[in-house]
């Protein structure tokens, strides 16, 4: 027969040790607080990386659209050509962009909002591939009194989330490949 020892004075339930509900609730509030904290910085930290990814790539955009129209104006030189030939279809009120894919540089036809890109092999306005979420368009502006001289503006925009974004780049084109 076994018999349990009753000590002096003592419940049974005295000398068992154990957590109680509230120490239980508050490890369980540090464990949460110390790994909210890291999950929150890491995905700031997130947000910022994909944020200058797509500044990074806009940037890009909207250079290689600049390079393909000072290409086209050094062409039209070298040719003996006006030096704005099919450029000057791209004035203020007609956006267009450039496409450095296709044999045709010029895409002529984008809203005022920009023509949407598509991926494939290249970002180009052409309906092939993927579209993404940059929009991109440039467009001519005579400068006033100077016959030989254009601004060029290059706008690329997207949409992150319900932020929308624009980039712009300018220049000013000349007669001159100098």
């Amino acid at each position: 027969m076994n018999i349990i020892p009753h000590t002096a004075g003592k419940t049974r339930h005295a000398t068992c040790r154990g957590f109680t509900i509230v120490e239980t609730l508050v490890a369980v509030a540090i464990l949460m607080i110390s790994i909210a904290g890291p999950l929150v910085i890491a995905s700031k930290g997130l947000r910022a990386a994909l944020y200058s990814r797509d500044q990074m790539i806009a940037s890009l955009l909207a250079q290689e659209s600049m390079e393909i129209v000072k290409n086209i104006r050094s062409n039209n030189i070298t040719s003996g050509s006006n030096w704005v030939q099919s450029l000057d279809t791209c004035l203020l009120n007609s956006p267009c962009d450039a496409n450095a894919v296709s044999s045709t540089p010029i895409w002529i036809g984008c809203s005022t909002t920009g023509c949407p890109l598509y991926f494939s092999a290249g970002y180009t306005p052409e309906f092939v591939g993927e579209e993404t979420l940059f929009r991109r368009m440039f467009f001519l502006t005579p400068m006033p009194g100077q016959p030989n001289e254009y601004t060029v503006n290059v706008v690329v925009s997207w949409t992150e989330g319900t932020v929308p974004n624009e980039l712009h780049v300018t220049s000013q084109l000349t007669n001159s490949t100098r």
